[in-house]
């Protein structure tokens, strides 16, 4: 079974990329969506005035995973490994599309203004 992963998807690009990707890809391509935290909440804004079937909003699974947090993200990955990507279960299991587009644009004024942990945390 091929599935999809957006991470993050709570809310901006992530997030109209999974509502286009349930809108246009096969009702039986699970998409998998990250969100650092309230869960329910992000599934219900994705879902939202989609107009979809209830097997098609089904296909939608929202996971918790914070990209600044390395054990959420081996967690996520070990989640999606046994729920969508197990050989032994589902020898044409595989991932077809991922999309993986963390970051933040925090503006700075001048090159003397940038502060160095924020720069870190920047992508």
């Amino acid at each position: 079974m091929a599935w999809t992963l957006v991470t993050p998807s709570s809310r901006g690009i992530g997030a109209a990329l999974v509502r286009q990707l349930l809108k246009t890809t096969p009702a039986f391509v699970p998409v998998v969506a990250t969100a650092r935290s309230d869960i329910e909440g992000t599934k219900e804004k994705l879902l939202s005035d989609l107009g979809l079937s209830e097997d098609e909003r089904m296909r939608l699974d929202v996971q918790r995973c914070d990209v600044l947090d390395e054990s959420s993200i081996a967690d996520l990955a070990g989640y999606c490994k046994e729920r969508y990507n197990d050989k032994s279960k589902d020898k044409n299991a595989h991932l077809r599309l991922g999309l993986m587009i963390p970051g933040m644009l925090i503006p700075e004024k001048a090159p003397d203004k940038v502060e160095y942990q924020g720069a870190l945390d920047t992508l």
